[in-house]
Parts: structure tokens; sequence; C-alpha cells
């Protein structure tokens, strides 16, 4: 999380921005929690939509938490093995505006299961990146995160209203931690910019439209 966060500053700098309202979804979200901790002076505010805390994964996902350790282990084995050579030497390209657009219509059919399915299975992401890096991405969904208190930019959570993946209480309870939030919910399973990609840039546009006043000179 500490390299990321220094990537995305990097991108602030390169791009002449000294602060931004930053957007992530799901381990995005972790992502952009993690960087209002350590870069603050740099988080106009925050846009969490759909963020997986790790306390409030259930399921697999929750099984998967007390296995961090292992999994850790295992992206070392991984990254061992790259380094001595052993790795796959290409992987297939995914068309991921593709991808959307078919998971769309799957949701217009009424194929919500097989687009859920898609979506969730690690051997088909397994298929598109490298071992190491899935494994390293996971062990940084299942770390535990900073104290949310210390995030003092405003926040709006985008929320799905039949998430599968998370329970619904344990994350209010985490956003509930953060000083300056608020939460709107969403007719959708976890894929919010797929599965209501209308509401839920007008939700977030009218938020910063607001942020935006707060700062905005009086006449």
């Amino acid at each position: 999380m500490e390299v990321w966060c220094q990537d995305i500053a990097e991108v602030f700098d390169h791009e002449g921005y000294e602060r931004a309202v930053v957007i992530g979804h799901s381990m995005g979200a972790l992502l952009a929690l993690w960087f209002a901790c350590l870069y603050p002076q740099r988080v106009r505010g925050l846009v969490l939509v759909e963020a997986s805390f790790p306390e409030a994964m259930r399921g697999n996902l929750r099984l998967l938490r007390g296995l961090r350790a292992t999994i850790s282990g295992f992206s070392l084995l991984a990254r061992g093995a790259n380094a001595l050579g052993l790795r796959r030497r290409s992987l297939p390209y995914r068309d991921l505006e593709a991808l959307d657009r078919e998971a769309r219509q799957a949701l217009a059919s009424g194929a919500r299961k097989e687009m859920i399915a898609q979506y969730t299975s690690m051997w088909l992401d397994l298929k598109y990146i490298p071992t190491a890096n899935y494994l390293q991405d996971l062990v940084q969904v299942l770390r535990p995160l900073p104290p949310l208190t210390a995030v003092t930019a405003p926040v709006l959570a985008l929320l799905s209203a039949a998430t599968e993946f998370t329970d619904r209480d344990a994350t209010d309870r985490m956003l509930a931690q953060l000083p300056r939030h608020e939460s709107v919910t969403l007719p959708a399973t976890h894929w919010i910019m797929t599965e209501t990609p209308e509401e839920a840039r007008l939700t977030i546009e009218h938020w910063c439209d607001r942020l935006a006043d707060e700062v905005r000179p009086s006449d």
C-alpha cells in the first residue's frame, strides 16, 4: 500500500496537482484510505465505492483473513520463482472495456448470476495477471487498515444494496469511524460503476459540487 500511495503522490506531482478528490472501488477504496492517512495534505476528499473492509468481509473472503500470512509466504515463493526465471512468458490481452460492455449486456438480459460468477472467478483473473502480483494484491486487501479516525478529509461512501461479499452492519461500523462521511446506497451487487454507472456518476458529481462550494469564496 505504501508503494502504491507513493505512486499516486508522484502522479499528482507530475500533473501539477497539490490536492485532489481520490476515488477508489473495492481494493482501490482501501488504497484511497491509505493515501488519505499517509498524505492527508494532498486529499481534498475521498469517494469510497463499495470499500472492501477486511473486517467486514464474509464468506470465503472472511476465511482468507486468517490465511494472510500463508498467502504472503506463497507470494514470496512466487516472486522467488520469477527471479529464477520461472514464469509465464506471456499473458493474454484482456479488453476491460469489452468486458464492461458484456457485463452490462448480461445485466440487461437478467443474467446477473453469470456476470457475478465471471467477475469473482479467481482462476479467470489468474489467466490475465502474474500469480505473484495476484497474491501480493490479496495480501494487501487482507491487511489491517490504519486508524480511520485519522482521515480528516470528507468522505462519500457508495454502497451496494445487494452486496454478497461484505457485511453491511460491519461496513457501517467501519465508516462510522471516519470523522466526516456520508453514505449513499445504490441498487447494485458490488460493481457499482458497471451496474449503476449513471446513478454513481451523478451522485459523485453532486457531492463534488457541494465540496467545491465549501471552499468557493463568497460573492
